[in-house]
């Protein structure tokens, strides 16, 4: 159960950065979302090994961000048939 919330916040602090800024996190900034979850842990009192939630979350940044790709190609396309449409 408690792994479910702590996978939850990774994906949602990852998906957050990279929806508003428009690129994937750098390395230091990998470490930032790590930090900013692993408190949200320790303020639940919930204990894991860092390099747990870091390995984790490592394995799963790609298939978060190819999402969050796919999510843009359909904006982009939809985007594009609109201008589309008021071209005709």
């Amino acid at each position: 159960m408690e792994k479910d919330h702590i996978s939850n916040w990774l994906r949602r602090e990852y998906i957050q950065f990279v929806t508003t800024h428009h690129r994937k996190p750098r390395k230091y900034e990998h470490d930032e979302i790590l930090h900013e979850v692993m408190n949200q842990i320790q303020e639940r009192e919930i204990w894991i090994p860092y390099g747990e939630v870091k390995k984790y979350y490592v394995s799963n940044i790609g298939k978060w961000f190819r999402k969050i790709e796919g999510e843009w190609e359909i904006q982009i396309d939809n985007n594009e048939s609109q201008q589309v449409l008021k071209e005709k």
